[in-house]
């Protein structure tokens, strides 16, 4: 990702903050140019666009921990910024999240960044008509786009494009008269392990910077969590409960550590570092599935005794083993590791129902085929990050194949059909429901 700014003559701005950061403001995420526009009464095509840039930073700097650390709450589709806002559920955390609650004024893109398995996910969106003035001129943003960022590349980015523009302010001697100066210095010096109880605490919802008392409880609790699981376990945990679910999650950890044998001292940094290929979740879900299936010689329902053992792709295989736990999460639903090169092992709450235990299972199986390596641990959990959407897509696929399927179901299935389906593989109605939305296997009838 590239910010590039080229200041420009405020005048005629009557403020003087907003004079003085006005500016060219060209952004690029890979080959894509998120700031591409139709500008001005005859439409031209820009890249870049003229626009005061320190509204955009106060929003940055306030949303800075959440930008970072905070994952998506909705799965990653084609849906706009715009189309999120109007969602009650996430109207809060679209503030948090999307250059739109950023503009005052300003026409900025429809791009909003989160959290996803150690990078930065970006989506931007192109606007659906003309919104208003840059400047006299009428401006539509044209980009759409998707993208996983290296962490460590967009933090340096953001904080290169923060500090311009206080270096901005301070040549007419406004920043030190800011307290947004401060705030902004005091992130650039924040690190170790006050950068990771910051990062935790924002994962959560949690703004690290209210005074409440409740964040100083908090942050020490999530202190001695840390200090007992490894940390791709922890960002697991923080990214997928809140602070409606943080009490009940903390109790299926506890049961987790008691019995685990991973050391909580190994594992891998959560920053992720391998290459995606341009792949999205569900493709990579929807692919371990089939070669799995396929390597295993499976052309039908997958049987339970499927998961007492785990076979890699070079053939070697593994015992797999499963653990109850006496206490179940609110967004936490099982977790996996490694402890050595001969059994791997499933720690689960007891489910009752067929459908979700062997769901569950299915899920697991994927984090130990494709993200777990000996001597280490991971969490199946609800959230909306790309390593637990691929572990649902591959569950998915793995237990009800769209292939199978695709000469089973109707062009339109009734809900009838569906649930046949269903109990035929053992899996939920709306397991089925979204194999045959996402492959394209017909068009489910309207209740």
């Amino acid at each position: 990702m590239r910010i590039e700014i080229e200041w420009v003559d405020g005048e005629g701005i009557a403020d003087p903050i907003l004079a003085q950061t006005y500016c060219r403001l060209e952004w690029r995420i890979g080959d894509r140019v998120v700031t591409r526009a139709a500008s001005g009464p005859s439409r031209s095509l820009v890249e870049g666009v003229h626009v005061s840039v320190f509204p955009l930073f106060e929003w940055m700097v306030e949303n800075w921990w959440f930008l970072l650390a905070e994952p998506s709450l909705v799965e990653e589709g084609r849906r706009t910024g715009r189309d999120l806002a109007r969602n009650r559920r996430i109207a809060d955390w679209m503030k948090r999240h999307s250059l739109l609650a950023a503009q005052e004024g300003w026409i900025y893109p429809d791009l909003r960044f989160s959290w996803d398995d150690g990078r930065i996910a970006a989506r931007w969106s192109s606007d659906p008509e003309v919104l208003g003035s840059e400047g006299s001129r009428l401006v539509q943003y044209l980009s759409d786009g998707w993208a996983q960022l290296d962490y460590d590349e967009t933090v340096s980015e953001l904080q290169r494009f923060g500090s311009s523009v206080i270096d901005r302010l301070s040549q007419s001697k406004i920043a030190a008269d800011l307290s947004i100066d401060r705030e902004w210095r005091e992130i650039l010096a924040t690190s170790g392990r006050e950068e990771v109880v910051n990062r935790s605490l924002a994962a959560l919802g949690f703004d690290p910077y209210d005074p409440a008392d409740e964040i100083d409880r908090l942050a020490g609790e999530i202190e001695a969590i840390l200090g007992g699981i490894q940390s791709r376990v922890a960002q697991d945990f923080f990214t997928a409960s809140d602070q409606h679910s943080f009490e009940k999650d903390r109790c299926l950890i506890d049961a987790v550590v008691e019995q685990a044998e991973t050391e909580p001292s190994s594992g891998r940094s959560p920053f992720a570092t391998d290459s995606l290929n341009g792949s999205t979740p569900f493709e990579r879900g929807y692919s371990h599935a089939r070669q799995y299936r396929d390597q295993l010689g499976l052309d039908s329902l997958v049987e339970s005794e499927q998961f007492g053992t785990l076979e890699e792709s070079s053939g070697r295989r593994f015992e797999l083993r499963t653990r109850s736990l006496p206490v179940g999460g609110a967004t936490l639903r099982a977790a996996v590791e490694r402890p050595n090169g001969r059994y791997a092992t499933i720690f689960s709450p007891i489910y009752r129902d067929v459908p979700t235990d062997r769901f569950v299972k299915a899920c697991s199986v994927y984090h130990l085929l494709a993200t777990v390596d000996e001597g280490e641990m991971r969490l199946v959990t609800s959230a909306k990050t790309s390593d637990q959407a691929a572990a649902r897509a591959f569950a998915a696929e793995f237990l009800a194949p769209s292939s199978l399927l695709r000469s089973e179901i109707s062009a339109n299935p009734e809900p009838r059909e569906i649930d046949c389906l269903a109990e035929k593989y053992q899996v939920s109605s709306r397991v089925i429901e979204y194999q045959v939305q996402n492959h394209g296997l017909g068009e489910l009838a309207v209740a």
